[in-house]
């Protein structure tokens, strides 16, 4: 698979993205970009515009706040592949 094609099945099309995270309370959202941010960074570094924001943290708040339903998807399918991540959460 292509770096382009892998990136794009990484991203939704943005009619099915949340765009507000207001339905979570603050330590719900924060435990979301906690779990989630490491995730698509690790996803997404091989992509410049990405690799060069890998230490902006706000950046990222942003980033998984903007694909709230998408982040939620992309932790409970990496806790599903490592089950000793879900006791620790």
């Amino acid at each position: 698979m292509s770096k382009l094609a892998g990136f794009k099945q990484l991203t939704a099309q943005s009619s099915s993205r949340m765009t507000s995270h207001a339905y979570l309370t603050k330590a719900e959202f924060d435990s979301l970009v906690g779990q989630a941010a490491p995730l698509y960074r690790e996803r997404l570094s091989s992509v410049p515009f990405y690799r060069a924001r890998m230490q902006d943290e706000q950046f990222w708040v942003r980033f998984v706040g903007s694909r709230v339903q998408e982040a939620r998807v992309l932790v409970a399918a990496s806790t599903r592949r490592q089950p000793g991540l879900r006791a620790a959460a």
